[in-house]
């Protein structure tokens, strides 16, 4: 049980420092932050929103896609938001294409 939460706060940490790296521009060393909070805590869902985030800054946009959407089948409510707006937004530019 301890050796999970020391895990757990390594993961939290990394989080937090992806989280301050990202605020700061430092979108590519940001990764690399939440890169080692998911590998320490699988599941981490707003590591994998955040991460996306940050594939998004950088024009990885399949990238970014695919780690919201998993951050929304992991339970995070942003990701979810943001999943649900992506796809009104993809389904109004479909309607505009064929009317």
């Amino acid at each position: 049980m301890t050796e999970n939460l020391n895990f757990r706060k390594k993961a939290e940490a990394m989080y937090e420092k992806g989280r301050r790296l990202a605020l700061s521009g430092e979108y590519a060393e940001a990764l690399q932050a939440f890169d080692r909070a998911i590998e320490l805590r699988n599941g981490y869902a707003e590591a994998y929103f955040d991460r996306g985030a940050c594939y998004y800054k950088l024009g990885q946009y399949l990238r970014a896609t695919d780690d919201i959407n998993a951050a929304s089948v992991l339970g995070c409510e942003t990701a979810q938001i943001w999943s649900r707006y992506e796809r009104a937004t993809v389904k109004e530019s479909d309607d505009d294409e064929f009317p």
